[in-house]
């Protein structure tokens, strides 16, 4: 009897420790993760073995350079298993039945759009360019450039402006001035008067062709106007005097039809020693 009741519990033992070891048994989870639109496999997804009582992580992996991950140590159960990439759209399997190492098959995680405001990249002119044969002042970038062209171009540092004249020089030598390309013999008078906000680029040609050397004047002066500012006419009157009774009068029109431009200016200067100068000049050019 008692050799009986021996073996009985023997038998017991046994099976609870085969129940037991069965419980505390891990199995693995075997997959591929692609791109759901190429097909072509994503390294690094993350792969999570979550309870799904409690939504706690039980075990995880990474997919390796082909897509492929193993996930070992998974306790016999059901579980949950998500899969995530940055720049993907998570992907949630809600129940997995682990009861043996298994393969989950192809996983294909979509790709996410963000949708990104429009970003305007605005190239900024500095106030001056320098070129091999010019330098080019861009008037909006100067300081000040609310005055006239010569009060502008004073903080340009390019030319010289003689005070008591406004006489420009550029490198202390004589300059030819124009406007658009076109010459014109504008005293320093007007061209202090003349304001900066018409102005769009002031050029300065520091290695003029040999013609233009020839016709007098080392450098040249090339104004060009804002153009898109003045519809088909612009122009500009001005009158000032001194307290030495010197007075000073110009005036500058533009009047374009169609591909024509034509070009007038008028200007006279009164000195208190009783001189008078009057000047006209009239410029008609097409393209």
């Amino acid at each position: 009897m008692k050799s009986r009741v021996l073996f009985f519990l023997f038998i017991l033992l046994i099976t609870s420790f085969n129940f037991a070891q069965n419980k505390s048994e891990k199995f693995s989870l075997i997959g591929t993760v692609v791109d759901f639109k190429s097909n072509e496999p994503l390294v690094g997804a993350s792969v999570l073995i979550l309870s799904r009582t409690t939504g706690n992580q039980i075990a995880g992996a990474a997919s390796d350079a082909k897509g492929n991950f193993t996930v070992e140590n998974i306790p016999e159960g059901n579980v949950k298993v998500r899969f995530s990439m940055v720049g993907y759209q998570s992907q949630l399997i809600d129940s997995v039945d682990v009861s043996k190492s298994s393969r989950i098959g192809l996983i294909k995680l979509m790709g996410t759009t963000i949708d990104l405001p429009e970003v305007v990249v605005k190239a900024i002119k500095p106030a001056v360019e320098f070129y091999a044969d010019r330098q080019v002042i861009n008037m909006d970038r100067l300081p000040g450039n609310a005055g006239s062209v010569t009060e502008a171009l004073k903080n340009s540092g390019l030319v010289e402006v003689e005070p008591s004249t406004n006489k420009i020089t550029v490198r202390g030598q004589p300059i030819k001035i124009k406007m658009d390309g076109h010459e014109y013999n504008m005293p320093a008078e007007m061209l202090a008067q003349l304001p900066a906000t018409m102005i769009d680029q002031v050029e300065v040609v520091l290695a003029p062709g040999a013609k233009e050397s020839a016709e007098g004047g080392t450098y040249i002066l090339n104004l060009i106007t804002k153009r898109e500012t003045f519809s088909n006419t612009s122009g500009m009157i001005s009158l000032s005097s001194s307290s030495n009774k010197n007075s000073f009068g110009g005036a500058y029109l533009n009047y374009k039809v169609d591909k024509f431009n034509f070009f007038g200016q008028a200007y006279g200067s009164y000195f208190a020693m009783n001189n008078y100068n009057e000047s006209e000049r009239y410029v008609y050019t097409s393209p």
